[in-house]
């Protein structure tokens, strides 16, 4: 319900129309100068109630081990995200477990949330988002200027201070170091499982 005097409730938002035109030049107005003249209506102005998405905190924990890639991270990952029900959400990945893991690590796991069902899977700015920032040809002024807004917005992560812990829809956690080597077919990742639990007289894979 729409408290009184306000415009919007909590959870709605506003569809605006409109028009631009512009007023006929009068008799000793020069076509030049209609520019001046250009004016914008509203034709419509409603409230729209909007369904926000829920978002999963996935939090990581400590570091891979040696030998486990980025790709045994994504498929058990995407294991326990079908499992848990993520379709239409949001995923982010917090912690400090993500301190371990490289841009390209990162770029795996957001790029697989077609096939764990989420809308999307985003990961917090942190040194990490410089970087690729710097790589990427941007001045150091812009880059100094993105990581202070960041931080006085406190949307920016450093590793070394601690850690809020954040609300989230639900949670997941993993720690890193529990990642196994894992087997997948090319057509039913979500179907992966441990090299270590192969069975050695079963050479399908799933």
């Amino acid at each position: 319900m729409r408290p009184p005097g306000a415009i919007l409730a909590p959870d709605e938002s506003i569809i605006v129309t409109v028009f631009k035109f512009v007023e006929p030049p009068e008799n000793n107005e020069k076509q030049m100068d209609q520019k001046s003249r250009v004016k914008f209506k509203i034709m419509s102005l409603k409230p729209m109630s909007m369904v926000l998405p829920g978002v999963v905190g996935f939090k990581l924990l400590g570091k891979l081990r040696d030998g486990v890639t980025a790709t045994d991270l994504v498929l058990t990952v995407t294991q326990m995200l079908r499992k848990h029900g993520v379709v239409g959400k949001f995923v982010e990945f917090y912690a400090e477990g993500m301190g371990k893991l490289s841009l390209a690590d990162r770029a795996t796991i957001a790029n697989m949330s077609p096939d764990y069902g989420a809308t999307m899977g985003f990961f917090p700015v942190d040194h990490l988002t410089l970087q690729y920032l710097q790589l990427t040809g941007r001045s150091d002024e812009t880059i100094a200027m993105i990581e202070s807004y960041l931080r006085t917005n406190k949307m920016f992560v450093d590793y070394n201070e601690p850690q809020i812990e954040k609300v989230y829809s639900s949670y997941l956690e993993l720690k890193l170091e529990d990642v196994e080597l894992c087997i997948s077919g090319a057509k039913e990742v979500n179907n992966s499982r441990g090299a270590e639990h192969r069975d050695d007289e079963d050479d399908s894979v799933a």
